[in-house]
């Protein structure tokens, strides 16, 4: 997508603009992504202990079908700000 379309050539971004933008852009990145990511470690997780989702006899410790399928089961038992507290209890794989 070209920047003509909504910054005219003549104009010039200052550093100040320039920053404000490029740090709420960041912000709503990592917002949009990190609860994807929360859903996908989780899954990793699971994986790497061995447990498939669907088989008989076996009872996945997350038990997520796909990361948006993570992302809302998180959200609905743990409540929607624990989408945003970060992965350092799942990760403990020694």
């Amino acid at each position: 997508m070209k920047t003509e379309k909504f910054i005219p050539p003549e104009r010039h971004v200052g550093l100040i603009e320039g920053t404000t933008l490029a740090g709420a852009a960041g912000f709503f990145a990592s917002v949009l992504t990190n609860p994807l990511d929360i859903a996908k470690v989780r899954m990793q997780v699971q994986r790497a202990e061995g447990y498939v989702t669907g088989k008989s006899g076996e009872h996945a410790r997350f038990g997520y079908k796909n990361v948006f399928h993570g992302v809302y089961s998180i959200a609905q038992n743990e409540g929607f700000l624990s989408l945003f507290k970060g992965n350092e209890s799942d990760c403990i794989l020694v």
